[in-house]
Formats: C-alpha cells, structure tokens, sequence
C-alpha cells in the first residue's frame, strides 16, 4: 500500500497484565511502504500483552489478529531476593556425592518476576555447589550443593558470630546476580552438616521404681559435634518386662510417656537444645494393685532411626 492510499490505524491493547502499560501513539498514519509503527510501554508488571491494529478502508474495516508481546520483569532487586534450602539441617557430614537443592526466588523491583534465564552464581565455603542457574518465567532456579571436600571444619566452617549457630559443621552458601546500574543483588544462607546419630549422656543410668511410682530420664540424640540431627528423624522410647514363668499369675505393668505414644519426630532445625538435642521421658509403674516386693526386671531402650542412621541406647532396672 503506497502513500496514496494510506489508511490511518487504531491501535488497541485488548488484554494485558494490567500494570500500567500503554501505546503511544494510538493512531498511526500508514507510510510509503504501507507500515504503522507504534510504541508498547511495559508499565511495571509482567505478563502477555495482546495488541490489535484496526483501520477502515472503502470496504469496511479491517484489523490484524492479536499480536502477543510478552513483558518480562525487570532487573533484579536486593528486596526482592531470596535463597532457601530444601533443607536447612543436611545429612551429610562424612559422605561424598550427595546431592541437595539451594533455590533462589528473584523478582524486580515491582514484585515481578525477572525475565526468564537471568543467570544466578553460587558459592559454597564447603563442599562443591553448581555454579550458576538460569531463572525461569517464575523467578526461580536451584542449584545442587554436593557434599565432600572441604567438610565445613575449621577454617571452612562458619567463624563463631556472637550467639548465631557457627563453627564446625556450620557454612554459608552465598547467590549473586547483577542488578540495575551493575549493581551486586546477593544474599547466603547457613546450613549444617550433621553426621551419624549417637545416644548419650543417659541419666539415671538405673532404676527403681516404688509401686505407683515414676522415674523421669534426660538423655541427648545429636551427632558427634552435638549437632541436632536432620528432619524427619524419629525417636523412640520402649519399656519391655519378660514374661511371667506362669502365664496366669498377674503381671505389674510398666508405662511411658515420651511424644506422641512413646515417639517423636524431629524438625529441620540448626540449633541444639531441649525438643532438639535433649529430650525427657518418664517411666511408671502402671498397676498400683500389684504388690510386687522383689520387683519385676525391665529395660528402657531409646531407638533412634532416620537420615543420619540409627542408634539405639539400653539401661534396666526394676519396677516394683
């Protein structure tokens, strides 16, 4: 279409993320090669923008089909960054070549997610971390931190910093981006590597129990630097008593309380203490009716089962 017959065209946005974009100018005179430019303001939101041109010519009026333009976000902003780990309290210590996700969530400075393949950095001060990622339409991308050399001890762990969870088995990983003007956007988040379960510090180390009595019991379950171990390990405390010789004698009865029906199980925490690394059980005698004067034999076994392996700790005594 030459410049003789231009026609002029409108030029409408008909669905749009609705963050304040615009066309500028809305009516565009065709040229000598029969075009109309025009321009699509982004505003500050990201998503599917959808313009139709529309002109009248002798005929009637014609119009384009919908033309898409995806906005993108965009550049990263330090407010809107985020690191996370699947878990936060890692299973590793000791081992080679297992395999957890670090994430980063990156938006710009309006909410929006950055445009897809904003490329990511990694850094680990233990073990070997994927050195970089490219976000998707979400923001989002993970690395793989993978457990060996160097383990977080010493020089490699996390420098003691007033009362925040450092030292061995504690480091930080750190992500990096760049944000508008050159600007560094990064963020490091601490994780620790706990190691193989151990029961210790039992106490008392023996029982005896007075007919309708009880006897509570402190015990920790860490691994060797005295670290809690990783989510979703369980522990568990069972009383037993052997049975009678006669199997129609009355038998005494012993009860525990610990957790949920003698058993717990452990959140991804980073910090040692009580519901953590220390824990109470108490033993009872469970039928007062019985007077039972020499006392009936039994063991208190505390089992440990999950990430970091297993682990199981037995005293005895009597229940009366």
């Amino acid at each position: 279409m030459d410049i003789t017959h231009a026609i002029q065209l409108v030029f409408t946005i008909v669905n749009g993320p609705g963050g304040g974009e615009f066309l500028s100018p809305v009516a565009v005179t065709t040229n000598s090669n029969g075009q109309a430019i025009m321009t699509l303001s982004s505003g500050i939101r990201a998503g599917v923008v959808q313009v139709v041109a529309t002109g009248t010519v002798a005929s009637g009026t014609v119009s384009t089909s919908p033309v898409r333009v995806v906005i993108d976000g965009g550049f990263p902003d330090q407010t809107h960054f985020t690191v996370a780990a699947h878990l936060y309290n890692l299973p590793i210590l000791g081992t080679m070549g297992v395999h957890n996700p670090i994430s980063v969530l990156v938006g710009d400075r309006w909410s929006n997610p950055v445009a897809a393949n904003t490329t990511i950095y990694f850094s680990s001060t233990a073990g070997v971390i994927e050195p970089k990622v490219f976000t998707n339409s979400d923001g989002q991308g993970s690395a793989d931190l993978i457990s060996g050399n160097p383990a977080p001890l010493g020089v490699h762990a996390a420098p003691v910093n007033g009362t925040r969870p450092s030292g061995d088995g504690y480091h930080y990983i750190a992500a990096k981006t760049v944000g508008q003007a050159g600007i560094s956007v990064q963020d490091s988040i601490l994780v620790l590597w706990s190691g193989p379960s151990i029961i210790s510090n039992f106490a008392p180390g023996s029982f005896n129990i007075a007919n309708g009595g009880s006897q509570t019991f402190t015990f920790t379950v860490a691994d060797a630097l005295g670290h809690p171990l990783s989510s979703g390990t369980t522990i568990s405390v069972i009383a037993a008593i052997p049975p009678p010789p006669d199997p129609t004698a009355p038998q005494n009865v012993v009860i525990v309380t610990f957790g949920l029906g003698g058993a717990l199980t452990l959140n991804d925490v980073l910090v040692p203490g009580p519901g953590a690394t220390q824990f109470t059980c108490k033993l009872s005698d469970g039928n007062t009716e019985l007077v039972d004067t020499l006392g009936t034999r039994t063991t208190l076994t505390v089992f440990v089962n999950g990430p970091n392996g297993q682990a199981s700790y037995t005293i005895d005594g009597l229940v009366h």
